[in-house]
């Protein structure tokens, strides 16, 4: 039941995504609004996600994954009346945008940490497998969807409200019980000083424990460098102009979320853990990947390179899901999955931002293969140190 809840969940929360280029577009004219959409999320999760996972488990987690489908349902059916009534601007957009990503910063992680409550702590790298395949089934469906109401995109909302209901109705039927322990207040203690001593303990745990600092640290750079390629560089590859080569962009992410969903049943079944080695070798993978569609020409070719980069991005992932999941203890999971995201949100700012800047100056084709290369040299660089460490232990 909670994979058939996270299956009506994602639907509505890829499909909103995708749905974010195109009515931006669709009320700016303007690539570089596109590119902007990744830094107004990022904003939430920035401010937000260092303490978000704290305040769920001293509250409840349940309430806020209640939160996050109602909050998202609300924000969702007025930006659709907006549209109705022909007032909804970009500035009111991208502040849709940032309120449904404060909701998503308390759901997100509390979804990724009921998830574990429900799996319990056998065969962790395959129920990992389960759900990422099911999320790039999710995917696959999503984006399907969007490809056949392209021409009236804004439907895309009502849509996603009909699958958040859904996706409740499911969650009341599972009568998922919390996993947390409430804040009690004992010895006098306060909200916001336990809150405080959480952090502290966090921020300790990340210090001293070195293969979870180099998983934080490498996951903001690796970041940085491919989340502009893959939301937006791969979307002007094709062509964000028209219905048309907005429907080959969607079918090829099909074609891609096929890929990875191959990657990852392998990964699964032949793979029982993985190490920090793995997810820089999985990032480096990618990195060649985003230099070879750079320098494509043709759709056959960029399609084959899109799959080198996500194969790369499969093995990376199953690497950060499995290293969270047996580097956190149970007293920091939340927290932690709460805290890991803000590495990667912060990258997102910084990359949107950055090729925001670029695009007037370079081609789309530069920027890719720039990304590529040194996404590439990233790589090759945490190599050569982790050695030294290694020599120096």
């Amino acid at each position: 039941i909670f994979l058939i809840f996270l299956f009506f969940a994602w639907g509505a929360e890829f499909i909103l995504t995708k749905s974010y280029q195109f009515i931006v577009y669709d009320l700016t004219q303007s690539k570089q609004m596109v590119s902007l959409i990744g830094p107004v999320i990022s904003v939430a999760f920035i401010v937000f996600g260092c303490f978000a996972g704290t305040i769920v488990d001293a509250i409840s987690r349940k309430f806020f994954i209640y939160l996050k489908l109602y909050g998202s349902m609300a924000i969702i059916v007025l930006m659709y009346v907006a549209h109705y009534f022909d007032a909804l601007s970009i500035y009111m957009m991208f502040g849709f945008i940032l309120i449904r990503a404060v909701f998503s910063v308390f759901g997100g992680a509390t979804q990724n940490s009921a998830f574990y409550d429900v799996v319990g702590s056998k065969d962790i790298a395959l129920w990992i497998s389960r759900r990422s395949i099911l999320l790039d089934i999710t995917s696959m469906v999503a984006f399907l969807g969007v490809s056949l109401i392209l021409e009236s995109i804004y439907l895309s909302l009502l849509i996603c409200t009909g699958l958040l209901l859904v996706a409740t109705f499911l969650f009341n039927r599972l009568q998922y019980k919390d996993g947390n322990i409430p804040f009690q207040g004992e010895n006098g203690e306060t909200l916001p000083q336990h809150l405080r001593d959480r952090l502290r303990g966090f921020v300790n745990l990340c210090r001293t424990n070195r293969i979870l600092l180099a998983l934080l640290v490498f996951a903001f750079v690796k970041t940085s460098l491919i989340y502009w390629p893959m939301s937006s560089g791969v979307l002007f590859k094709f062509g964000v102009e028209s219905p048309q080569t907005q429907k080959l962009y969607l079918y090829v992410t099909i074609i891609m979320d096929m890929v990875t969903i191959a990657s990852v049943f392998v990964l699964g079944k032949w793979t029982k853990e993985f190490t920090i080695k793995a997810f820089v070798f999985g990032t480096f993978i990618s990195g060649v990947g985003i230099a070879l569609f750079g320098l494509s020409t043709s759709t056959m070719v960029s399609i084959a390179c899109l799959a080198i980069l996500y194969i790369g991005l499969a093995i990376s992932q199953m690497a950060n899901s499995f290293l969270l999941r047996m580097e956190l203890p149970e007293q920091y999971r939340t927290q932690g999955l709460a805290f890991s995201v803000v590495p990667y949100y912060t990258a997102d700012f910084v990359s949107g931002v950055t090729f925001a800047v670029l695009i007037p100056y370079f081609s789309n084709d530069a920027l890719l293969q720039g990304a590529g290369v040194a996404l590439m040299g990233v790589c090759l660089l945490y190599g050569l140190y982790s050695k030294r460490l290694h020599r120096l232990a």
